[in-house]
């Protein structure tokens, strides 16, 4: 099958998969597979990796170029191209990605950045919201990452959801 996607889309759709934890592609990742080489494995390996039916029916819509994951990565897509100079997607084995980030047992795929992602390298400090945050507590924590920002450090915040 010809590579003709970007990078950050195999991260985009294994981190789709379904009924399938950050902490089962990390172990993945520590016995050398890759996004997109997993994403291309055939069924027979996948199933020896141990990945239920329903995980090998998605990869392989994904290698027909159909399916949620595709769905998924489009949604991606879409985003980054609202506005391509600030919206970035960084792939657990970027350059950029933080690297204390990559050692906890469940990181995540890949990050949304909006902004520059060679900021992630620095020190930086988290604020992660509730799914159903309030006014006050959406505005306590903007006023939060703006003060934190002013002392120099690189604020990460986990608001989006596209």
């Amino acid at each position: 099958m010809a590579d003709y996607r970007e990078q950050w889309q195999y991260w985009v759709a294994v981190a789709a998969l379904p009924r399938v934890s950050p902490a089962t592609l990390c172990q993945c990742w520590q016995q050398g597979w890759t996004a997109p080489r997993l994403l291309a494995a055939d069924d027979g390996t996948l199933a020896a990796l141990g990945f239920k039916p329903a995980v090998r029916s998605a990869i392989k819509a994904w290698q027909l170029n159909q399916g949620p994951l595709q769905q998924r990565v489009n949604q991606v897509a879409d985003w980054r191209a609202l506005n391509p100079a600030l919206h970035h997607v960084v792939p657990w084995d970027s350059e950029f990605y933080p690297r204390l980030l990559q050692q906890i047992p469940d990181p995540p795929a890949f990050l949304l950045v909006y902004g520059n992602p060679a900021i992630l390298c620095l020190p930086q400090i988290g604020i992660v919201g509730s799914r159903h945050a309030t006014r006050q507590g959406l505005r306590n924590a903007a006023a939060f990452a703006r003060e934190l920002a002013r002392s120099g450090l690189v604020v990460t915040l986990s608001l989006i959801h596209i």
